[in-house]
């Protein structure tokens, strides 16, 4: 069994992932405050497995994940004498590999599609600060010319 996920939204964008052996409650996989990750492990035996994601250090921010799981046993099927058709062989090898590059494809989306969001509010923060930075210096000019008018009058005493 094999999968990935990425925390896409939310908080500091790490989560927790445990994947455990429903029968015996045993942790097969256990990943802390990650960002994104991937798992593989051979299920040693047959029963349900659960994959938990937590959020216990940000219980404020919701977060959205995005995750693949994919179970099977193509190695086996490639590795193993009785298929002997090279048809065959090519065939799980090829599927293998496209839904590889299907999952890739979509990690790769995600993670431009949060790089942007990153840069987008990146851009509008430095804007905002250029803003007050600009209004700040207007301001000490205006009362540096007052200052130094004042400074520089003539004072007549009667």
């Amino acid at each position: 069994m094999r999968g990935s996920y990425q925390v896409i939204d939310g908080g500091y964008l790490d989560i927790d992932l445990a994947v455990i052996y429903s029968r015996t409650q045993k942790k097969i996989v256990e990943h802390f405050r990650q960002e994104e990750g991937n798992f593989e492990f051979d299920a040693a035996e047959a029963g349900r497995y659960k994959v938990c994601f937590g959020n216990k250090l940000s219980t404020s921010a919701a977060k959205k994940v995005q995750f693949s799981i994919h179970a099977g046993r193509v190695d086996e099927l490639l590795e193993n004498e009785a298929t002997e058709g090279l048809a065959d062989k090519l065939v799980l090898s090829l599927g293998r590999r496209v839904s590889d590059l299907k999952e890739q494809e979509e990690y790769l989306r995600r993670r431009s599609e949060r790089h942007q969001r990153t840069t987008e509010s990146t851009s509008s923060r430095v804007l905002l600060s250029s803003l007050c930075e600009a209004f700040i210096l207007v301001a000490v000019n205006l009362w540096q010319i007052y200052y130094l008018r004042r400074f520089f009058e003539v004072k007549r005493i009667l």
